[in-house]
């Protein structure tokens, strides 16, 4: 409730499809943040524990080369990954106020009709989508980069392992062609 110099206290008045905007883009961003991903990254980090072990037993200087796509990648996510949140954020909430624009509209079809204000309407819903897909476009380019860059991290980790196994090979280092593939 807000305060009012005229009437008092008066009720805030919530746009109708706002709420459901609302817990659409909450239930979103939990679903993205947990669904399946937590038993993903449960699997995977047991699998990056195993093969380091692994890795470390055959041969511990290839392994740490390797191991650089790691602290790569973590850098890359570290920086792209809180743009793209909030820019997500940003669209959900232009989508939200589109979202309330449309209820609104339903909700009062007769008088928006009488009254001949279907343009100002659609034009009130088309500025809000068009914010919405701003939001978007600015978004996509953020994801094309941090899978770009990921791929190029891992397809390069696996070109310098076999590089510096073909090396520590030649040099004596490693015992057999094996120990670069494992």
């Amino acid at each position: 409730m807000s305060w009012n110099r005229a009437d008092g206290w008066r009720k805030r008045v919530v746009p109708p499809g706002s709420a459901a905007g609302t817990i659409t883009a909450a239930a979103n961003t939990l679903q993205l943040g947990i669904s399946e991903k937590l038993g993903v990254l449960i699997e995977f980090t047991a699998s990056m524990i195993a093969a380091i072990a692994v890795a470390f037993t055959y041969s511990w200087s290839l392994t740490l080369v390797t191991t650089s796509s790691i602290v790569f990648i973590s850098l890359v996510l570290s920086v792209l990954v809180p743009v793209i949140l909030k820019q997500q954020a940003n669209q959900d909430k232009a989508e939200t106020k589109a979202n309330a624009v449309a209820s609104e509209a339903f909700g009062s079809i007769r008088m928006i009709a009488a009254c001949g204000a279907e343009g100002r309407v659609a034009q009130r819903f088309k500025e809000w989508v068009n914010e919405a897909k701003r939001c978007g476009l600015i978004t996509s380019p953020l994801y094309a980069l941090q899978y770009g860059l990921i791929f190029f991290s891992l397809y390069s980790t696996y070109a310098l392992a076999f590089w510096y196994g073909t090396k520590s090979y030649y040099e004596g280092r490693v015992s057999g062609v094996s120990t670069i593939i494992v």
